[in-house]
Protein backbone atom coordinates (compact mmCIF):
# COMPACT_ATOMS: atom_id res chain seq x y z
CA UNK A 1 0.00 0.00 0.00
CA UNK A 2 1.59 3.04 -0.91
CA UNK A 3 2.30 5.99 1.71
CA UNK A 4 1.20 9.16 1.95
CA UNK A 5 3.78 10.99 1.08
CA UNK A 6 3.83 9.23 -2.07
CA UNK A 7 0.28 9.65 -2.65
CA UNK A 8 0.74 13.52 -1.97
CA UNK A 9 3.65 13.41 -5.09
CA UNK A 10 1.41 11.45 -7.60
CA UNK A 11 -1.57 14.49 -6.17
CA UNK A 12 1.04 17.25 -6.94
CA UNK A 13 2.71 15.49 -10.25
CA UNK A 14 -1.39 14.94 -11.90
CA UNK A 15 -1.59 18.31 -11.21
CA UNK A 16 1.37 20.21 -12.44
CA UNK A 17 1.03 18.10 -15.68
CA UNK A 18 -2.42 19.90 -16.19
CA UNK A 19 -1.36 22.86 -15.63
CA UNK A 20 1.70 22.68 -17.56
CA UNK A 21 -1.28 21.73 -20.58
CA UNK A 22 -3.07 24.39 -20.25
CA UNK A 23 0.09 26.72 -20.39
CA UNK A 24 1.19 24.87 -23.65
CA UNK A 25 -2.72 24.79 -24.78
CA UNK A 26 -2.50 28.76 -24.02
CA UNK A 27 0.96 29.61 -25.91
CA UNK A 28 -0.37 27.55 -28.88
CA UNK A 29 -3.86 28.97 -28.96
CA UNK A 30 -2.13 32.61 -28.66
CA UNK A 31 -0.16 31.91 -31.76
CA UNK A 32 -2.93 30.59 -33.89
CA UNK A 33 -4.69 33.49 -32.81
CA UNK A 34 -1.96 36.16 -33.77
CA UNK A 35 -2.02 34.01 -36.61
CA UNK A 36 -5.31 35.18 -37.96
CA UNK A 37 -4.71 38.99 -37.21
CA UNK A 38 -5.66 40.21 -40.94
CA UNK A 39 -8.93 38.22 -40.37
CA UNK A 40 -9.99 38.54 -37.01
CA UNK A 41 -8.49 42.37 -36.83
CA UNK A 42 -8.32 44.12 -33.56
CA UNK A 43 -11.71 43.21 -31.94
CA UNK A 44 -11.78 39.73 -33.22
CA UNK A 45 -7.99 39.04 -31.42
CA UNK A 46 -9.33 41.02 -27.90
CA UNK A 47 -12.34 38.75 -27.81
CA UNK A 48 -10.36 35.28 -28.90
CA UNK A 49 -8.05 35.99 -26.39
CA UNK A 50 -10.63 37.08 -23.88
CA UNK A 51 -12.54 33.85 -23.80
CA UNK A 52 -9.48 32.05 -24.55
CA UNK A 53 -8.36 33.26 -20.88
CA UNK A 54 -11.61 32.43 -19.22
CA UNK A 55 -12.11 29.10 -20.85
CA UNK A 56 -8.99 27.90 -18.63
CA UNK A 57 -9.43 30.08 -15.56
CA UNK A 58 -11.94 27.92 -13.86
CA UNK A 59 -10.14 24.73 -14.69
CA UNK A 60 -7.23 26.52 -13.08
CA UNK A 61 -8.63 27.52 -10.03
CA UNK A 62 -10.34 23.92 -9.19
CA UNK A 63 -7.36 21.88 -10.23
CA UNK A 64 -5.76 24.02 -7.61
CA UNK A 65 -8.06 23.29 -5.01
CA UNK A 66 -8.49 19.49 -5.82
CA UNK A 67 -5.28 18.99 -5.35
CA UNK A 68 -5.42 20.68 -2.32
CA UNK A 69 -8.28 18.42 -0.88
CA UNK A 70 -6.14 15.31 -1.87
CA UNK A 71 -3.31 16.46 0.50
CA UNK A 72 -6.83 17.60 3.16
CA UNK A 73 -7.86 14.02 2.84
CA UNK A 74 -4.43 12.34 3.47
CA UNK A 75 -3.84 14.66 6.51
CA UNK A 76 -0.83 15.91 5.99
CA UNK A 77 1.04 17.19 8.44
CA UNK A 78 -0.62 16.05 11.29
CA UNK A 79 1.44 16.04 14.66
CA UNK A 80 1.11 13.21 17.85
CA UNK A 81 0.38 14.67 21.28
CA UNK A 82 -0.45 14.02 24.33
CA UNK A 83 -2.59 15.74 27.35
CA UNK A 84 -1.64 12.83 29.81
CA UNK A 85 1.31 15.24 31.19
CA UNK A 86 -0.24 18.43 31.32
CA UNK A 87 1.11 20.42 34.58
CA UNK A 88 -2.11 23.17 34.15
CA UNK A 89 0.73 25.41 35.26
CA UNK A 90 -0.14 27.44 32.13
CA UNK A 91 -3.80 29.29 32.64
CA UNK A 92 -6.04 29.41 29.47
CA UNK A 93 -8.51 32.82 28.95
CA UNK A 94 -11.31 31.91 27.32
CA UNK A 95 -12.56 35.00 24.97
CA UNK A 96 -16.77 35.25 24.22
CA UNK A 97 -17.63 38.12 22.26
CA UNK A 98 -21.81 39.09 22.48
CA UNK A 99 -23.98 41.36 20.89
CA UNK A 100 -27.59 41.06 21.61
CA UNK A 101 -28.12 37.14 21.50
CA UNK A 102 -30.44 35.30 22.68
CA UNK A 103 -29.72 33.89 26.41
CA UNK A 104 -30.55 30.05 25.89
CA UNK A 105 -28.13 29.89 23.22
CA UNK A 106 -25.34 31.93 25.54
CA UNK A 107 -26.35 29.65 28.84
CA UNK A 108 -25.30 26.55 26.44
CA UNK A 109 -22.29 27.80 25.58
CA UNK A 110 -21.22 28.95 29.23
CA UNK A 111 -22.62 25.37 30.86
CA UNK A 112 -20.48 24.27 28.59
CA UNK A 113 -17.27 25.83 29.62
CA UNK A 114 -18.41 24.95 33.02
CA UNK A 115 -17.25 21.65 32.23
CA UNK A 116 -13.67 21.81 31.04
CA UNK A 117 -11.29 19.37 32.12
CA UNK A 118 -8.72 21.35 32.60
CA UNK A 119 -8.96 23.65 35.73
CA UNK A 120 -6.66 26.42 35.45
CA UNK A 121 -9.18 28.88 33.03
CA UNK A 122 -11.01 31.90 33.05
CA UNK A 123 -13.97 32.91 31.00
CA UNK A 124 -14.19 36.62 29.75
CA UNK A 125 -17.26 38.00 28.20
CA UNK A 126 -17.12 40.88 25.98
CA UNK A 127 -20.69 42.72 25.68
CA UNK A 128 -21.64 45.76 23.45
CA UNK A 129 -24.85 45.11 23.29
CA UNK A 130 -27.07 47.90 23.92
CA UNK A 131 -30.17 47.09 25.22
CA UNK A 132 -29.98 47.57 28.96
CA UNK A 133 -32.06 44.45 30.27
CA UNK A 134 -29.87 41.85 27.99
CA UNK A 135 -27.42 43.43 29.13
CA UNK A 136 -28.12 42.68 33.25
CA UNK A 137 -29.40 39.11 31.84
CA UNK A 138 -25.95 38.46 30.75
CA UNK A 139 -23.99 39.52 33.24
CA UNK A 140 -26.20 37.75 35.98
CA UNK A 141 -25.28 34.72 33.76
CA UNK A 142 -21.82 35.11 34.09
CA UNK A 143 -22.06 35.13 37.57
CA UNK A 144 -24.09 32.24 38.06
CA UNK A 145 -21.15 30.40 36.18
CA UNK A 146 -18.33 32.13 38.14
CA UNK A 147 -17.12 34.07 34.80
CA UNK A 148 -16.04 37.66 34.35
CA UNK A 149 -18.42 40.02 32.54
CA UNK A 150 -17.52 42.91 30.96
CA UNK A 151 -19.57 45.57 28.70
CA UNK A 152 -18.78 49.06 27.46
CA UNK A 153 -19.60 50.67 24.25
CA UNK A 154 -18.40 49.71 21.09
CA UNK A 155 -18.39 50.70 17.38
CA UNK A 156 -15.55 48.89 15.44
CA UNK A 157 -17.58 45.35 15.53
CA UNK A 158 -15.87 41.92 16.46
CA UNK A 159 -12.11 43.04 16.70
CA UNK A 160 -12.96 46.00 18.50
CA UNK A 161 -14.60 43.76 21.27
CA UNK A 162 -11.84 41.80 20.83
CA UNK A 163 -9.08 44.21 21.36
CA UNK A 164 -11.33 45.92 24.48
CA UNK A 165 -11.31 42.32 26.08
CA UNK A 166 -7.86 40.71 25.97
CA UNK A 167 -5.67 43.53 27.32
CA UNK A 168 -8.20 42.07 30.52
CA UNK A 169 -7.23 38.84 30.50
CA UNK A 170 -4.25 37.46 32.44
CA UNK A 171 -3.50 34.22 30.89
CA UNK A 172 -0.31 32.30 28.78
CA UNK A 173 -3.20 31.20 26.24
CA UNK A 174 -6.20 32.91 24.97
CA UNK A 175 -8.63 31.09 23.54
CA UNK A 176 -11.49 32.25 21.11
CA UNK A 177 -15.27 31.07 21.14
CA UNK A 178 -18.37 32.28 19.44
CA UNK A 179 -21.02 32.64 21.54
CA UNK A 180 -22.88 29.67 19.83
CA UNK A 181 -19.91 27.71 19.99
CA UNK A 182 -20.57 25.01 22.87
CA UNK A 183 -16.76 23.57 23.55
CA UNK A 184 -16.08 19.97 24.14
CA UNK A 185 -14.77 19.21 27.65
CA UNK A 186 -11.50 18.45 26.91
CA UNK A 187 -10.44 20.97 24.26
CA UNK A 188 -8.66 23.36 26.51
CA UNK A 189 -6.64 20.40 27.60
CA UNK A 190 -5.85 19.65 23.69
CA UNK A 191 -5.31 23.29 22.91
CA UNK A 192 -2.71 23.66 25.97
CA UNK A 193 -1.18 20.52 25.39
CA UNK A 194 -0.22 21.34 21.40
CA UNK A 195 0.91 24.50 22.48
CA UNK A 196 3.50 23.20 25.30
CA UNK A 197 4.42 20.63 23.11
CA UNK A 198 5.18 22.50 19.85
CA UNK A 199 6.63 25.90 20.56
CA UNK A 200 6.58 26.48 16.70
CA UNK A 201 3.13 27.08 16.68
CA UNK A 202 1.48 30.52 17.45
CA UNK A 203 -2.01 29.03 17.31
CA UNK A 204 -4.27 25.89 17.24
CA UNK A 205 -7.47 26.41 15.28
CA UNK A 206 -9.93 23.15 15.65
CA UNK A 207 -12.81 22.17 13.44
CA UNK A 208 -16.06 22.58 15.00
CA UNK A 209 -19.43 20.46 14.38
CA UNK A 210 -23.05 21.38 13.99
CA UNK A 211 -25.74 21.00 17.14
CA UNK A 212 -28.73 22.14 14.28
CA UNK A 213 -28.55 20.65 11.37
CA UNK A 214 -32.01 19.86 10.91
CA UNK A 215 -32.65 20.76 7.42
CA UNK A 216 -31.28 20.34 4.25
CA UNK A 217 -30.18 24.45 3.84
CA UNK A 218 -27.92 23.51 7.52
CA UNK A 219 -26.63 20.73 5.24
CA UNK A 220 -25.59 22.61 2.28
CA UNK A 221 -23.73 24.60 5.03
CA UNK A 222 -22.09 22.20 6.89
CA UNK A 223 -20.44 20.60 3.46
CA UNK A 224 -19.49 24.30 2.57
CA UNK A 225 -17.58 24.46 5.99
CA UNK A 226 -16.29 20.86 5.67
CA UNK A 227 -14.68 21.25 2.68
CA UNK A 228 -12.66 24.74 4.39
CA UNK A 229 -11.37 22.19 6.92
CA UNK A 230 -10.34 19.59 4.79
CA UNK A 231 -7.95 22.59 2.96
CA UNK A 232 -6.98 23.56 6.21
CA UNK A 233 -5.27 20.17 6.70
CA UNK A 234 -3.32 20.75 3.43
CA UNK A 235 -2.07 24.30 4.59
CA UNK A 236 -0.51 23.09 7.31
CA UNK A 237 2.75 21.67 5.11
CA UNK A 238 3.03 25.65 3.94
CA UNK A 239 2.88 27.14 7.07
CA UNK A 240 -0.80 28.87 6.51
CA UNK A 241 -3.07 27.55 8.03
CA UNK A 242 -6.10 29.80 8.50
CA UNK A 243 -7.61 31.50 12.05
CA UNK A 244 -11.59 30.68 11.93
CA UNK A 245 -12.91 33.63 14.22
CA UNK A 246 -14.16 30.97 17.00
CA UNK A 247 -12.71 27.54 18.20
CA UNK A 248 -8.99 28.59 18.48
CA UNK A 249 -6.10 28.91 21.15
CA UNK A 250 -3.18 31.40 20.81
CA UNK A 251 -0.28 32.35 22.66
CA UNK A 252 -1.01 35.60 24.22
CA UNK A 253 1.92 37.23 21.80
CA UNK A 254 -0.45 35.92 18.74
CA UNK A 255 -3.46 38.55 19.84
CA UNK A 256 -1.75 41.87 20.72
CA UNK A 257 -4.01 43.51 18.17
CA UNK A 258 -7.25 42.24 16.11
CA UNK A 259 -7.61 43.85 13.22
CA UNK A 260 -10.54 46.26 13.07
CA UNK A 261 -12.74 48.43 11.16
CA UNK A 262 -12.81 44.95 8.56
CA UNK A 263 -16.01 42.09 8.25
CA UNK A 264 -13.74 38.99 8.62
CA UNK A 265 -10.98 40.36 11.15
CA UNK A 266 -9.87 36.40 11.58
CA UNK A 267 -8.51 36.57 8.14
CA UNK A 268 -7.02 39.51 8.28
CA UNK A 269 -5.60 38.25 11.59
CA UNK A 270 -4.25 35.49 9.60
CA UNK A 271 -2.52 37.43 6.86
CA UNK A 272 -0.67 39.75 9.36
CA UNK A 273 0.67 36.47 11.32
CA UNK A 274 2.19 35.17 8.07
CA UNK A 275 4.30 38.40 7.43
CA UNK A 276 5.50 37.97 10.68
CA UNK A 277 6.40 34.08 10.35
CA UNK A 278 4.17 33.01 12.87
CA UNK A 279 1.96 29.83 11.71
CA UNK A 280 -0.56 27.87 13.04
CA UNK A 281 -1.90 24.24 13.40
CA UNK A 282 -4.89 22.90 12.30
CA UNK A 283 -6.11 20.17 14.84
CA UNK A 284 -8.73 18.17 12.98
CA UNK A 285 -10.74 16.85 16.06
CA UNK A 286 -14.28 18.92 17.06
CA UNK A 287 -13.76 21.41 19.17
CA UNK A 288 -17.30 22.66 19.76
CA UNK A 289 -20.87 22.81 18.22
CA UNK A 290 -22.12 25.43 16.80
CA UNK A 291 -25.60 26.80 15.16
CA UNK A 292 -26.12 26.69 11.54
CA UNK A 293 -28.09 29.63 9.79
CA UNK A 294 -31.85 28.33 9.86
CA UNK A 295 -33.08 30.61 7.39
CA UNK A 296 -31.82 31.42 3.32
CA UNK A 297 -31.55 35.47 4.29
CA UNK A 298 -29.67 34.41 7.27
CA UNK A 299 -26.95 32.29 4.94
CA UNK A 300 -26.69 34.27 2.27
CA UNK A 301 -26.01 37.56 4.34
CA UNK A 302 -23.23 35.44 6.02
CA UNK A 303 -21.53 33.79 2.82
CA UNK A 304 -21.44 37.30 1.36
CA UNK A 305 -19.84 38.85 4.40
CA UNK A 306 -17.10 36.55 3.83
CA UNK A 307 -16.74 36.40 0.60
CA UNK A 308 -16.31 40.32 0.54
CA UNK A 309 -14.15 40.21 3.53
CA UNK A 310 -12.05 37.64 2.28
CA UNK A 311 -11.45 39.72 -1.22
CA UNK A 312 -11.06 43.11 0.50
CA UNK A 313 -8.33 41.85 2.86
CA UNK A 314 -6.42 39.64 0.32
CA UNK A 315 -6.22 43.34 -1.82
CA UNK A 316 -5.12 45.27 1.40
CA UNK A 317 -2.57 42.53 1.85
CA UNK A 318 -1.24 42.79 -1.73
CA UNK A 319 1.76 45.32 -0.82
CA UNK A 320 3.31 42.56 1.96
CA UNK A 321 3.08 40.10 -0.84
CA UNK A 322 4.95 41.92 -3.21
CA UNK A 323 7.55 43.30 -0.14
CA UNK A 324 8.44 39.35 0.34
CA UNK A 325 6.73 39.23 3.90
CA UNK A 326 4.37 36.38 2.83
CA UNK A 327 6.57 32.80 1.32
CA UNK A 328 6.11 32.54 -1.94
CA UNK A 329 3.61 29.20 -1.14
CA UNK A 330 1.65 31.54 1.21
CA UNK A 331 1.14 34.38 -1.52
CA UNK A 332 -0.53 31.92 -3.81
CA UNK A 333 -2.52 30.06 -1.77
CA UNK A 334 -4.02 33.21 -0.40
CA UNK A 335 -4.56 34.38 -3.66
CA UNK A 336 -6.20 31.40 -5.22
CA UNK A 337 -7.98 31.18 -1.80
CA UNK A 338 -9.37 34.73 -1.83
CA UNK A 339 -10.26 34.95 -5.26
CA UNK A 340 -12.05 31.77 -5.94
CA UNK A 341 -14.97 33.21 -6.94
CA UNK A 342 -14.08 34.74 -9.54
CA UNK A 343 -12.45 31.99 -10.85
CA UNK A 344 -15.28 29.29 -10.64
CA UNK A 345 -17.83 31.94 -11.76
CA UNK A 346 -15.38 33.12 -15.02
CA UNK A 347 -18.16 31.02 -16.93
CA UNK A 348 -20.66 34.50 -16.48
CA UNK A 349 -18.06 36.34 -18.09
CA UNK A 350 -17.01 33.72 -20.72
CA UNK A 351 -21.03 33.27 -21.87
CA UNK A 352 -20.85 37.64 -22.15
CA UNK A 353 -17.82 37.03 -24.48
CA UNK A 354 -18.85 34.29 -26.43
CA UNK A 355 -22.35 35.95 -26.67
CA UNK A 356 -20.69 39.51 -28.00
CA UNK A 357 -18.58 36.76 -30.70
CA UNK A 358 -21.88 35.37 -31.62
CA UNK A 359 -23.46 38.72 -32.44
CA UNK A 360 -21.01 40.17 -33.82
CA UNK A 361 -19.97 36.77 -36.31
CA UNK A 362 -16.18 36.40 -34.56
CA UNK A 363 -14.93 33.79 -36.38
CA UNK A 364 -13.26 31.30 -33.08
CA UNK A 365 -9.70 29.81 -33.14
CA UNK A 366 -7.83 27.93 -30.75
CA UNK A 367 -5.07 25.53 -30.99
CA UNK A 368 -3.87 22.13 -32.96
CA UNK A 369 -7.27 23.50 -34.84
CA UNK A 370 -9.62 22.54 -32.47
CA UNK A 371 -11.14 25.66 -32.94
CA UNK A 372 -14.96 25.42 -31.46
CA UNK A 373 -14.41 21.74 -30.30
CA UNK A 374 -12.54 23.28 -27.60
CA UNK A 375 -16.25 24.77 -26.36
CA UNK A 376 -17.56 20.99 -26.04
CA UNK A 377 -13.28 19.99 -25.00
CA UNK A 378 -13.54 22.39 -21.88
CA UNK A 379 -16.67 21.87 -20.62
CA UNK A 380 -16.74 18.01 -20.35
CA UNK A 381 -12.49 18.98 -18.64
CA UNK A 382 -14.69 21.28 -15.88
CA UNK A 383 -17.06 18.63 -15.14
CA UNK A 384 -14.63 16.16 -14.46
CA UNK A 385 -12.26 18.25 -12.10
CA UNK A 386 -15.40 20.03 -10.47
CA UNK A 387 -17.03 16.02 -10.38
CA UNK A 388 -13.21 15.28 -8.15
CA UNK A 389 -13.32 18.10 -5.93
CA UNK A 390 -16.42 17.46 -5.22
CA UNK A 391 -16.32 13.51 -4.51
CA UNK A 392 -13.14 14.54 -2.14
CA UNK A 393 -15.55 16.75 -0.25
CA UNK A 394 -17.89 14.34 0.00
CA UNK A 395 -16.03 11.66 1.16
CA UNK A 396 -14.48 13.91 3.94
CA UNK A 397 -17.60 14.88 5.00
CA UNK A 398 -18.59 11.47 5.76
CA UNK A 399 -15.51 10.47 7.50
CA UNK A 400 -15.41 13.18 9.49
CA UNK A 401 -19.13 12.21 11.23
CA UNK A 402 -20.42 16.16 10.89
CA UNK A 403 -23.86 14.62 10.28
CA UNK A 404 -25.53 11.73 8.47
CA UNK A 405 -25.60 12.81 5.05
CA UNK A 406 -28.85 11.47 2.77
CA UNK A 407 -28.57 11.03 -0.82
CA UNK A 408 -31.11 13.91 -1.65
CA UNK A 409 -28.16 16.37 -0.14
CA UNK A 410 -26.38 16.31 -2.79
CA UNK A 411 -28.02 17.50 -5.42
CA UNK A 412 -29.51 20.34 -3.49
CA UNK A 413 -25.47 20.88 -2.26
CA UNK A 414 -25.23 21.25 -6.22
CA UNK A 415 -28.48 23.47 -7.50
CA UNK A 416 -27.80 25.48 -4.12
CA UNK A 417 -24.04 26.69 -4.99
CA UNK A 418 -24.71 27.21 -8.59
CA UNK A 419 -27.93 29.39 -7.79
CA UNK A 420 -26.08 31.52 -5.11
CA UNK A 421 -23.19 31.73 -7.31
CA UNK A 422 -24.65 35.20 -8.71
CA UNK A 423 -24.55 36.54 -5.86
CA UNK A 424 -21.25 35.63 -4.35
CA UNK A 425 -19.64 37.52 -6.93
CA UNK A 426 -21.63 40.20 -6.66
CA UNK A 427 -19.49 39.78 -2.90
CA UNK A 428 -16.15 39.48 -4.64
CA UNK A 429 -16.38 42.10 -6.86
CA UNK A 430 -17.88 44.39 -3.82
CA UNK A 431 -14.98 43.87 -1.74
CA UNK A 432 -12.44 44.50 -4.69
CA UNK A 433 -14.14 47.90 -5.44
CA UNK A 434 -14.89 48.78 -1.68
CA UNK A 435 -11.06 47.95 -0.87
CA UNK A 436 -9.53 49.86 -3.88
CA UNK A 437 -11.73 52.77 -3.34
CA UNK A 438 -11.23 52.57 0.18
CA UNK A 439 -14.89 53.03 1.27
CA UNK A 440 -14.93 53.40 5.22
CA UNK A 441 -18.37 52.32 6.50
CA UNK A 442 -18.30 48.47 7.42
CA UNK A 443 -21.70 46.04 7.41
CA UNK A 444 -21.33 43.35 9.55
CA UNK A 445 -24.01 40.63 8.08
CA UNK A 446 -25.31 43.10 5.36
CA UNK A 447 -29.52 42.10 4.62
CA UNK A 448 -29.11 41.63 0.71
CA UNK A 449 -32.48 42.41 -1.21
CA UNK A 450 -32.21 38.85 -2.84
CA UNK A 451 -35.80 39.09 -4.67
CA UNK A 452 -34.65 42.26 -6.33
CA UNK A 453 -31.53 41.10 -7.56
CA UNK A 454 -33.13 37.43 -8.16
CA UNK A 455 -35.59 39.23 -10.51
CA UNK A 456 -32.41 40.78 -12.55
CA UNK A 457 -30.29 37.40 -12.67
CA UNK A 458 -33.52 35.85 -13.77
CA UNK A 459 -34.14 38.21 -16.33
CA UNK A 460 -30.65 37.83 -17.48
CA UNK A 461 -31.01 33.94 -17.82
CA UNK A 462 -33.78 34.22 -20.43
CA UNK A 463 -31.55 36.36 -22.37
CA UNK A 464 -28.65 33.58 -22.38
CA UNK A 465 -31.79 30.92 -22.62
CA UNK A 466 -32.76 32.99 -26.30
CA UNK A 467 -29.30 32.57 -27.30
CA UNK A 468 -29.09 29.22 -26.49
CA UNK A 469 -32.25 28.81 -28.84
CA UNK A 470 -30.75 31.42 -31.34
CA UNK A 471 -27.70 29.39 -31.63
CA UNK A 472 -28.89 26.18 -31.72
CA UNK A 473 -31.11 26.36 -34.67
CA UNK A 474 -28.03 28.21 -36.41
CA UNK A 475 -25.95 24.89 -35.80
CA UNK A 476 -29.08 22.73 -36.98
CA UNK A 477 -29.34 24.96 -40.61
CA UNK A 478 -32.92 25.79 -39.38
CA UNK A 479 -31.46 29.43 -39.31
CA UNK A 480 -28.50 31.47 -41.19
CA UNK A 481 -26.60 33.34 -39.04
CA UNK A 482 -23.03 32.42 -37.39
CA UNK A 483 -22.87 28.51 -39.01
CA UNK A 484 -21.68 25.58 -37.40
CA UNK A 485 -21.03 26.40 -33.03
CA UNK A 486 -21.20 25.42 -30.08
CA UNK A 487 -21.80 28.14 -28.50
CA UNK A 488 -25.18 26.48 -27.12
CA UNK A 489 -23.44 24.89 -24.62
CA UNK A 490 -22.48 27.45 -22.25
CA UNK A 491 -25.29 29.69 -22.92
CA UNK A 492 -27.44 26.38 -21.70
CA UNK A 493 -25.55 26.28 -18.66
CA UNK A 494 -25.69 29.77 -18.22
CA UNK A 495 -29.61 30.10 -18.74
CA UNK A 496 -30.19 27.46 -16.06
CA UNK A 497 -28.07 29.18 -13.49
CA UNK A 498 -29.66 32.40 -13.95
CA UNK A 499 -33.14 32.09 -14.60
CA UNK A 500 -34.22 30.22 -11.81
CA UNK A 501 -32.24 32.10 -9.18
CA UNK A 502 -35.72 33.44 -8.25
CA UNK A 503 -37.63 31.13 -8.60
CA UNK A 504 -35.37 29.58 -5.85
CA UNK A 505 -35.09 32.30 -3.82
CA UNK A 506 -38.72 32.52 -3.18
CA UNK A 507 -39.31 28.74 -2.72
CA UNK A 508 -36.32 28.77 -0.48
CA UNK A 509 -37.41 31.46 1.65
CA UNK A 510 -41.07 29.51 1.92
CA UNK A 511 -39.48 26.30 3.25
CA UNK A 512 -36.86 27.54 5.54
CA UNK A 513 -38.57 29.83 8.07
CA UNK A 514 -36.70 30.80 11.49
CA UNK A 515 -37.80 27.85 14.17
CA UNK A 516 -36.20 29.06 16.62
CA UNK A 517 -34.80 32.02 17.82
CA UNK A 518 -35.87 34.67 14.54
CA UNK A 519 -33.27 36.75 13.05
CA UNK A 520 -33.64 39.78 14.66
CA UNK A 521 -30.26 39.96 16.13
CA UNK A 522 -28.64 38.76 13.17
CA UNK A 523 -28.59 41.90 10.70
CA UNK A 524 -26.82 44.76 13.09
Amino acid sequence: MMSKRSIHRINHGIGYTFYVTFVVYLILSLITIFQKTSELRAGGIILNILSLVLEILGPIYMIYFLVQLIDGFLKLGEISYTTDKLTEQNKVSVVIPIHNVPIPVFEETLMGLSKQTYKNYDVWVGDDTPNIDLQKKYEDLCKKYGFNYFYAENKKLKAGMLNLVIPRTNGDYVTFFDVDHVPSEDILAKFVAILEQYPEYEFVQAKYGFRNATSVLHVWSAMTTSQIFCSQNARRTFGAVLFQGASACFRRSGVQHIPENVIIEDYSHSISLMTQKKQGYFLDEFASQTLLPSTLDHQMSQLYRWIKGQTGSFIAHLKDMFQGKLSFRQSIDLFFTSTIIFGVTSFYELGIVYGLMYLFKTPYYRALGLNSLSQIIIPILIIIIYGGTFAIMIIYFIRSKFLKLKAWHVPFYVIFGGLASPYLKLAALDGLFSTLLRVKKVDWNKKLNLVSWGTFFSLLGLVFFGFTAVSTLDLLGIIQYYGDNFYFAIFLAIGFALTFVLPFIVITRQMFKPVEFGESNIFH
